[in-house]
């Protein structure tokens, strides 16, 4: 083009570095970009135009590469050109996927200073980079702050990441807070996300907080599904709450969700644990009418819970069953089984039976 004397302009150069940034070529895109300025071809963008410049900076947010978005930033102000609030906002964006809050919440003052409003857009994503950085209050203030300044409640999409920001920091009162102010302003949670925070609740062994949530859900309108259970159930074992749990997986039943057997294992060890044999037995007559699948670690924990109720004579059923099953008790089981023989004065038949049977195993 040059070397037929044809002179590119400032739409040339906006094509090129278009081209660069759709390919991902961040560097080659900065070089056309210090190219363009090295031509003067600055006077004819102007302030009419920041375009290239902030084509860009968005390029340089999903290649995490926030220096360079900087860098970009710093041409253009040399170059005499006023950024937009679509720049601001993609260099927040950038900030906030490479989790440089510090940097987001600078870009947000520069806004301020070159008498740039913030938008819907700008708040969203820093409150997206707040989430990012697991910041939860200060989301929170800017939720606040947006609809002091704009009037506008948060989105759903914001609010989602607010709450997955909850329970990926163990935040859980300020999760049921969002899920408060989700149902305030008439924003349906996503099952999956209240999903996340009850199993924080379950990992912080806050049973109470885990039904806040499933009362919350239900609620707001966000159905529970088997993951909810699941969760819900395994906060349930951890708190040691036996009876909350078999409530649970009634709720399950109702609720017509398929089940995969997850978490029931743990449950009937509990079960076993606490000497609630019959409750191990009813959790297993609940997961024949969800159809879930019986497990070898099913089968291992109510063979456990039998011996520790003194029931050696059920425990070997429930070893029979689980062999015809399919599986294949360990070492540990046998050895349980066979102390608990001899404790409760099974024939000698029976104990040699099962010595054989782990010697076959």
């Amino acid at each position: 083009m040059q070397q037929e004397g044809v002179k590119p302009n400032a739409h040339t150069f906006t094509t090129i570095i278009n081209a660069c940034t759709q390919a991902q070529e961040i560097d080659r895109g900065l070089h056309v970009l210090e190219q363009m300025m090295a031509c003067g071809i600055v006077q004819d963008v102007g302030h009419a135009s920041v375009t290239p410049y902030t084509t860009l900076i968005r390029a340089c947010g999903k290649a995490l590469a926030v220096d360079k978005a900087f860098r970009v930033l710093r041409c253009m102000l040399d170059a005499g050109i006023k950024p937009n609030v679509v720049t601001f906002n993609c260099l927040i964006d950038a900030c906030g996927k490479a989790q440089d809050l510090d940097r987001a919440f600078h870009v947000f003052g520069l806004m301020r200073h070159y008498d740039q409003a913030p938008d819907s857009i700008t708040f969203a994503a820093l409150v997206d980079a707040c989430c990012r950085a697991l910041e939860v209050d200060r989301a929170l203030e800017l939720l606040q702050l947006m609809y002091r300044q704009l009037g506008q409640e948060p989105t759903s999409t914001t609010c989602t990441a607010l709450l997955e920001a909850c329970a990926k920091a163990g935040q859980l009162d300020r999760g049921l807070e969002v899920l408060q102010m989700m149902g305030a302003v008439g924003v349906r949670p996503v099952t999956a996300s209240c999903n996340q925070l009850l199993e924080a609740c379950g990992a912080l062994r806050r049973l109470d907080r885990a039904l806040d949530v499933l009362s919350h859900m239900k609620r707001v309108g966000a159905p529970p599904n088997n993951e909810t259970y699941v969760a819900l159930i395994e906060a349930c074992v951890k708190a040691g709450d036996v009876h909350s749990a078999l409530g649970a997986l009634q709720e399950l039943l109702a609720s017509g969700e398929p089940s995969d057997g997850v978490g029931f294992g743990p449950l009937i060890e509990l079960c076993g644990e606490t000497g609630q044999t019959d409750a191990a037995f009813q959790v297993v007559g609940l997961m024949h009418r969800l159809n879930a699948p019986m497990g070898a670690a099913v089968y291992a924990g109510l063979a456990t819970a039998c011996l520790k109720s003194g029931n050696a004579q059920q425990a070997q059923q429930v070893v029979h069953g689980m062999r015809s099953a399919g599986f294949v008790p360990d070492s540990n089981l046998y050895d349980a089984l066979l102390l608990g023989c001899a404790q409760h004065g099974e024939p000698v038949a029976v104990i040699q039976r099962f010595l054989q049977q782990m010697q076959q195993a």
